[in-house]
């Protein structure tokens, strides 16, 4: 259920053609570039904060629906493009599988 003050606003955003509650402005991902280089950290930008939350999230074990709402993705697809995960970051996969005590099965 939404908050009826939500409900007027989409009501008013729908009626005024708008699809989001906010405007980008122009030029979005050169202005927090240049934000990022003024900060002294011109090798990043935008996309890449997102990649390391949504790979962080990921590393600290947030459930994916929690994330994805958190990042403001609705795709799992993309939401799962994001994780920059390595071969060290399934450690409690391996360690679950290692430790089942049982040869793997053919039959999945």
């Amino acid at each position: 259920m939404l908050h009826p003050e939500l409900i007027e606003l989409f009501g008013t955003m729908k009626a005024e053609g708008k699809r989001t509650p906010y405007e980008l402005p122009e030029n979005f991902s050169k202005k927090w570039k240049a934000f990022f280089k003024k900060c002294g950290f011109a090798n990043l930008s935008f996309h890449c904060t997102r990649v390391t939350c949504v790979t962080r999230l990921a590393r600290a074990g947030v459930d994916l629906r929690i994330a994805m709402d958190y990042i403001g993705h609705s795709s799992t697809l993309v939401h799962r493009i994001y994780q920059r995960l390595k071969p060290a970051d399934h450690g409690a996969a391996i360690r679950a599988l290692a430790s089942s005590g049982s040869a793997p099965s053919h039959n999945p």
